[in-house]
């Protein structure tokens, strides 16, 4: 531990560019939403929509992974896991997402998979024996009294399996993020497997479920699609990294809140969503939920 003699001289120059490029990250990742639903139409489903976001999102990357150093600590067991398991994880918390925003909307859909810290901690509780602190438990339930409220108080219009697919999002996501602490590469060469690894699980779905055996579909909006990949893909990866940079990883955490909160105001603006008045309660009390468990220790 430093003594306070010793402590660095703060340069907020550096913090609050690192905290506006992480702010600017969140607003452009919320953009994922409306780029996505925009491109769907009965001969462009959300599955091609997902598989041709991260195999072009895939390709722009690769520049930025060409260096050396990217790859140095890499062994071949992990990039396989990265590939399948992370691949399958995010991938599967993309499709659940946008299968529950169909129905219950882009904003609300992302105010419920930004539960998914919760989860982080419940993984970590199970399998690595971590202890849950009491901010953990608050959380707990102020997430389910924050759902609870989203319903807008069980109305009969409230699509509950979609909350459900919204939910397992969350639930994949936090998978993801629980193995990614685990496996030791790179941001970069880790967010390139990830997102070949996401279109080959895709790809996989959607021959199981039949609705297309093959892909690419001949009706491809190609502009959407590299907005997809560049604006709500790449570009938010890079700035994350950069903003990491400069700022600690817990506020970035905190910063995140950006995310959900422009996603339904870009729902709102652009894709005729509409929020009660209760559910925005339900929505400010599910972030709070959430941001709780970033102080627990």
């Amino acid at each position: 531990m430093f003594h306070s003699s010793a402590l660095p001289v703060v340069n907020h120059k550096i913090t609050n560019r690192g905290t506006l490029l992480a702010v600017v990250s969140s607003i452009l990742y919320s953009s994922l939403g409306y780029l996505g639903i925009t491109q769907m139409h009965p001969g462009f489903t959300v599955y091609d929509m997902l598989f041709w976001r991260f195999i072009v999102a895939g390709i722009l990357l690769l520049p930025f992974a060409l260096r050396v150093s990217v790859w140095t600590k890499m062994d071949v067991s992990s990039a396989v896991w990265l590939f399948l398991l992370g691949g399958s994880t995010y991938g599967g918390s993309s499709l659940f997402y946008f299968l529950a925003a169909q129905n219950l909307g882009t904003g609300i859909s992302m105010v419920i998979f930004f539960a998914f810290p919760v989860f982080v901690a419940l993984l970590a509780w199970v399998f690595d024996r971590h202890r849950l602190g009491r901010l953990t438990y608050v959380s707990m339930i102020t997430l389910f009294c924050g759902l609870w409220l989203l319903g807008d108080e069980c109305g009969p219009g409230f699509h509950w399996m979609a909350a459900f697919l919204a939910l397992s999002s969350g639930v994949t996501y936090a998978v993801y993020v629980y193995m990614g602490k685990k496996i030791k590469v790179t941001p970069i060469a880790s967010s390139l497997i990830v997102c070949f690894g996401s279109a080959f699980t895709i790809w996989c779905t959607d021959g199981l479920v039949g609705s297309r055996t093959f892909l690419p579909s001949f009706q491809i909006p190609w502009l959407y699609v590299f907005l997809t990949a560049m604006l709500a893909t790449v570009l938010p990866i890079i700035l994350l990294l950069e903003a990491l940079k400069k700022i600690s990883a817990t506020k970035a955490s905190l910063l995140s809140v950006f995310e959900p909160l422009s996603t339904v105001i870009i729902g709102i603006m652009f894709l005729g969503e509409s929020v009660t008045d209760i559910q925005t309660v339900g929505i400010i009390i599910v972030l709070v939920g959430a941001l709780l468990t970033h102080y627990d220790r």
